[in-house]
């Protein structure tokens, strides 16, 4: 037995160091062998098994840059990018409470994992959500005389008993199994689940029409933290103001599409639960007097169907169609349409375009002698007549010593060149009703309905939208005296 006592401090150290040096050598080559086995055991730990490694990507980048050969399995890779499908499919993330079990489920369902859904669209998104966690135990449409002009009382009592919540869910559901990948993905979920926030009652007044909710879904995205600096915030904002509006864009035609397949699903579900209560009826009925003749299951639908049914109106004969004179430069819509008229741009820079948009709004609404130059609708389209354009735009050449636009009655070309350069650029401006005029053209032929005439008038107008002159349409709505209130529809005259 050595006594460690009985030996010099100087040998103990030797012999340390001696002991030390031999197992970092060892733990050395270990290493230089463990490597040349499998070079990517530098870049990340195992999970007890040989095969699989758990590999950060720009490591696994830094391999690819020094051409190691290396085997990778896709199967553990693609862990790396669909990490979500790991999680527990029953549950948000924490802090994510919803207290309607629908809007749980289209979270877990349609959200949660997608690639897209971080950051700030992620929190706008859920913003959304929460108002209509919030707010939408409210009807999907409005009771306002203006608001559901072109639904029968049937269509709109079954309406009325869809929730506001329930609605925004079934359009973002119809939309999100449209088909649609990439960047429209994350703008149709929000255009969809925003797109009605404007009829929640504390944002609209007494006066509410048509063409406000859009308007008011806009400005509640637009209050949203982080929406204005979302890269397709533009898009979103025009899907949403124009979705009871023709427009023209891709995210436009989803959402409607989506309104509409998500109204007919709620109409015929409510459709269902109202010939099941019928049955119910007859089933009590035929309980209690089993002598009295029931009508079968097929007689009452089709009773039911017939009722419910609207009655498409029989479409409007050329030879029927009413002509009025839309001014002294054109006498009806055939001129415009004639190409042997040459247009050209004419210099409109002296024009301020905010002061024009206030001079028409003081015509719009406004009757004299029992005519008018301008008129709204409520779903937030404003007619204007090609004379009052030319009015307001004479009144402002004289005030700003313009001559030419003054003194060129007499000379068509000149006259519509003036207009057509007006016109677009009034429309870069974002005034124009989209879809609704072509290009090279400053009016549009339209059908005006009466309920107080049997067949409609045909007009040329100029259709701008409502919020360009800084109002919503429930404001100009209530401006109307009883003579404009007759208009029931106006509609492209296209044949």
């Amino acid at each position: 037995m050595i006594n460690l006592n009985q030996l010099s401090p100087d040998l103990l150290f030797g012999i340390s160091a001696f002991v030390s040096g031999s197992i970092l050598i060892y733990l050395f080559f270990r290493d230089r062998v463990k490597k040349k086995k499998n070079p990517l055991s530098s870049l990340g730990n195992t999970e007890g098994s040989k095969d699989v490694l758990v590999i950060e990507l720009e490591k696994l980048n830094a391999l690819w840059q020094e051409r190691a050969k290396i085997e990778v399995y896709i199967d553990q890779l693609a862990k790396l990018w669909r990490t979500y499908e790991e999680t527990d499919s029953g549950k948000p993330e924490e802090g994510i409470n919803f207290r309607h079990d629908l809007l749980l489920e289209f979270y877990v369902r349609y959200l949660r994992g997608r690639t897209w859904f971080k950051g700030r669209i992620k929190s706008v998104i859920l913003e959304v959500l929460k108002i209509l966690d919030e707010e939408g135990d409210v009807p999907s449409v409005v009771r306002a005389k203006r608001e559901t002009y072109d639904l029968d009382e049937n269509t709109y009592t079954l309406l009325s008993r869809v929730s506001l919540l329930k609605h925004s869910i079934n359009v973002a559901e119809e939309g999100m199994n449209s088909g649609v990948s990439g960047i429209l993905e994350p703008q149709l979920v929000l255009a969809c689940l925003s797109h009605d926030l404007g009829k929640i009652p504390k944002y609209f007044s007494e006066f509410y029409t048509l063409g406000d909710h859009p308007l008011i879904s806009v400005m509640i995205l637009e209050n949203i933290h982080g929406f204005r600096e979302l890269p397709f915030a533009e898009e979103v904002r025009q899907a949403v103001a124009n979705h009871h509006r023709a427009g023209r864009g891709k995210l436009l035609e989803l959402l409607k599409q989506a309104d509409r397949k998500a109204r007919r699903k709620e109409i015929t579900e409510m459709l269902q639960k109202k010939e099941q209560a019928v049955f119910e009826k007859i089933k009590l009925k035929e309980t209690e007097n089993k002598s009295e003749e029931i009508e079968t299951k097929e007689e009452v639908k089709e009773k039911i169907r017939e009722k419910n049914l609207k009655k498409e109106k029989e479409p409007v004969r050329r030879e029927e169609e009413k002509r009025v004179s839309v001014s002294t430069f054109y006498q009806d819509t055939s001129e415009e349409s004639t190409e042997e008229k040459v247009v050209y741009d004419y210099d409109l820079s002296w024009l301020k375009v905010d002061e024009f948009l206030q001079e028409l709004k003081k015509e719009i609404n406004q009757v004299t002698g029992g005519k008018w130059i301008a008129f709204s609708m409520p779903d937030g389209v404003v007619y204007v007549h090609p004379a009052g354009l030319w009015a307001v735009l004479k009144r402002l050449a004289l005030k700003e010593k313009v001559p030419e636009v003054v003194t060129c009655e007499g000379d068509r070309t000149l006259k519509r060149s003036i207009l057509v350069s007006l016109i677009n650029a009034l429309r870069k401006e974002g005034c124009i009703a989209d879809g609704l005029i072509q290009e090279g053209y400053f009016a549009a032929p339209f059908l005006v309905y009466r309920e107080d005439e049997e067949s409609p008038t045909r007009v040329l107008y100029t259709p701008f939208k409502a919020e360009a002159f800084g109002v919503l349409p429930s404001e100009l709505e209530n401006q109307k005296g009883e003579i404009l209130k007759k208009i029931t529809k106006v509609e492209p005259a296209y044949s």
